[in-house]
């Protein structure tokens, strides 16, 4: 499900490159231990929810033997990062399915059905959903095919003796072809979900997310309702299942599955559930959730164990508490990791990188810097490359030289919401959630460097004349309003700015 928040920006009529969140590089190489994605295993057979920190929301997970894939919503090209796990805990990225750019993809499924892995992808923007095949996770996967219908949040599912459909929101379902890329009959409803009690404090009955599991002669439909931005008591995990494909859908006496209702818990909205069994038999449930004292860093993936009872019905245990450790799933650890400081050598970007194919092409990376033309005149004209933070406290840093630019560092969301620090004419200058310039101090460019710090919610500007002693912008700020928020780049006017040594440091 997508979340949107809209805010004009004022324009800067300065050739302008906005940088976001960043430290100093005499710390690069000391701050690498502390800038990889924050990891859930604690090492002895537990592990600490989330299994992955970050705007990681919409999970979709599945198994293949003794390994398991996953991805989740992408709202920015490059599309549907690829993850690797072998213990659903501890996870490596693999890199992503989708290069070009489709438009924001909300809720996927990923699934294997014979040989093939098959990613169904919503695209609201176009009012459709289409789906990709690849032979393994890590690619190719193919050019995407048009399934030429409409609704979110797809769920495949495939009867024993071969029949598929496509599962989509609010209870309905579509046919598909025996190779699952041609849809075969019309949209119908079947399934209204669960009328959870009308006190309940939600953001909208949003039925949603629908993932189908089958076992023991049951379809098992896995759904999530509530809304998924909404008040922190809003989202849930709902379950039905059925004998037949098309239902009638019985609702699990356990419903809801798993909601949280205490506005004040450390989880907020959790929902989105699919179900995955582990090598040793045992059943889990990945879902998203916000953490309520950070949700600007967007929904994180959750793990919870889940039990079935005698009647064949799945719930998650009592005992289990979202906030506290957990019984690790078998397996063994893999070794990656996600890095997200950054010495731009061997000539790419890091995965963590968004990087659209137009702005793709106004950057080089060599001799351990980013070199950005730049274009238009203000951010909300001039494309960024970016990444997502993942941690409720860290600052991040970066050393800028621009030629007749300027560059500076800023915090935005969906490119709506900016401020920051600017490097322009010779001077830093801070800018404001209006837009509005305050000059701060002289400057050399190439001895210039900027750092922003966030600490919950808050966020604290600093900047270095002489790339030795940090002063504290003016300007502080909280983003509490903001959605997810982005650390990004920009480059504005018709110069060009130079990066070196990104470093990012949870704190």
């Amino acid at each position: 499900m997508k979340i949107t928040h809209t805010r004009s920006l004022s324009n800067c009529r300065q050739a302008i490159v906005y940088l976001l969140l960043w430290i100093s590089f005499p710390d690069f190489l000391a701050a690498q231990n502390d800038s990889r994605l924050p990891g859930a295993d604690l090492g002895n057979g537990t592990f600490l929810n989330p299994v992955l920190k970050g705007d990681f929301g919409d999970p979709t997970v599945v198994r293949d033997g003794k390994d398991y894939y996953m991805t989740h919503h992408s709202p920015n090209a490059p599309s549907q990062l690829l993850w690797h796990s072998q213990d659903l805990v501890n996870w490596e990225p693999m890199g992503f399915a989708l290069p070009q750019d489709l438009g924001f993809i909300w809720a996927a499924d990923l699934i294997k059905y014979k040989d093939k892995f098959y990613m169904y992808l919503p695209v609201p923007d176009r009012n459709t959903n289409y789906v990709i095949t690849a032979d393994h996770p890590a690619g190719p996967w193919s050019q995407p095919i048009d399934l030429k219908v409409s609704g979110i949040d797809p769920g495949h599912m495939v009867t024993p003796d071969g029949k598929r459909f496509l599962h989509l929101d609010n209870g309905y379902i579509v046919s598909l072809s025996d190779n699952g890329t041609e849809v075969t009959s019309e949209k119908k409803k079947v399934y209204d979900g669960w009328q959870y009690p009308k006190e309940w404090i939600t953001e909208c009955f949003c039925l949603e997310s629908p993932k189908v599991t089958y076992r023991n002669g049951y379809y098992y439909l896995t759904v999530a309702q509530g809304g998924t931005a909404g008040p922190p008591t809003s989202h849930m995990v709902v379950s039905a299942r059925s004998r037949s494909p098309l239902g009638p859908w019985e609702n699990s006496p356990y419903n809801p599955i798993i909601r949280n209702a205490n506005r004040n818990a450390k989880w907020a909205s959790p929902g989105h559930g699919t179900l995955v069994d582990d090598i040793d038999g045992n059943w889990w449930m990945m879902l998203h959730g916000y953490e309520q004292a950070a949700r600007t860093l967007g929904r994180h993936s959750l793990l919870v164990p889940v039990a079935w009872t005698a009647d064949g019905w799945f719930k998650v245990p009592d005992s289990v508490d979202l906030a506290k450790p957990l019984r690790k799933p078998p397996g063994r650890k893999v070794q990656g990791h996600m890095e997200l400081s950054e010495n731009f050598a061997g000539g790419k970007l890091g995965v963590q990188w968004k990087v659209d194919a137009a702005t793709g092409r106004r950057i080089t990376v060599a001799n351990n810097q980013l070199n950005m033309k730049g274009t238009g005149d203000s951010p909300g004209n001039s494309p960024s490359i970016f990444f997502y933070p993942m941690n409720e406290s860290f600052e991040v840093s970066v050393a800028v030289n621009p030629s007749d630019s300027s560059a500076g560092g800023l915090i935005f969301l969906d490119n709506e919401h900016f401020t920051g620090l600017e490097v322009s004419n010779g001077f830093v200058w801070q800018i404001n959630q209006e837009g509005r310039k305050q000059k701060l101090a002289a400057c050399a460019p190439a001895s210039t460097r900027i750092k922003l710090k966030y600490d919950y919610e808050d966020v604290i500007f600093y900047y270095s004349v002489n790339g030795k002693s940090w002063e504290k912008a003016d300007l502080s700020v909280n983003i509490s309003t903001w959605d997810v928020m982005k650390v990004g780049l920009f480059a504005t006017g018709t110069g060009h700015v130079s990066y070196r040594s990104l470093v990012y440091k949870a704190l």
